[in-house]
């Protein structure tokens, strides 16, 4: 072996080196990533539950709070008076209480799925990529009836359909509307996938 020969083999050597640390350490860093995304999934969707969670304890602990809000919307009391659509008005007491309560239970089984959701991830946070997305049932289920929950009753029926965009006092369709596009927007993020599979998948394991 003359000596260009042992350079040049001394040169592979290091550059064989070099490239796996190199690997080593983009693996160390894919590590770190996926992990903290799914922490930050794991969190967002707790969060929301115990938002959900506080919401649906406010109703009940402040009734009447909210239940005047209810009152007002169905009966289209507050709304211009020469509008044509009065018609649509509930002005019975029995079916604002039995909605008022259908939509804390609701709230409250919204709640109870993003947090059970979210505990089940988050005790799965470091299993391979294909366990932890089965484990998101339960939290996907719980976002979905909270975006459901401001979109439905709030935004299309009492926004649209008992006109309250027309009261001064009793109007929450921007509230409403920010609840539903932090929901949406949650239960997006949460069901990417996260870099660990994109992984996977590519590599074609």
């Amino acid at each position: 072996m003359n000596k260009l020969q042992a350079t040049l083999y001394r040169e592979l050597d290091i550059l064989k080196k070099h490239s796996v640390k190199h690997e080593l350490a983009s693996l160390e860093d894919m590590t770190e990533t996926w992990f903290m995304v799914r922490l930050s999934k794991v969190a967002l969707v707790g969060v929301l539950g115990f938002m959900f969670l506080l919401v649906a304890f406010n109703n009940i602990t402040d009734y009447n709070a909210n239940f005047k809000f209810v009152r007002n919307i169905m009966s289209m009391t507050a709304i211009l008076s020469d509008n044509p659509n009065t018609w649509r008005a509930i002005p019975f007491p029995v079916i604002h209480h039995l909605l008022y309560w259908f939509v804390i239970l609701w709230e409250s089984l919204s709640a109870a799925l993003c947090l059970w959701g979210a505990w089940r991830c988050f005790s799965l946070i470091g299993a391979p990529a294909k366990v932890f997305n089965r484990s998101k049932g339960l939290a996907v289920a719980g976002l979905l009836l909270a975006t459901l929950l401001w979109l439905v009753p709030f935004i299309i029926m009492g926004g649209e359909w008992f006109l309250m965009w027309q009261s001064q006092v009793w109007n929450v369709s921007n509230s409403a509307f920010r609840f539903f596009t932090i929901s949406l927007l949650v239960l997006i993020y949460f069901t990417q996938p996260d870099a660990e599979q994109t992984a996977d998948e590519s590599s074609g394991l």
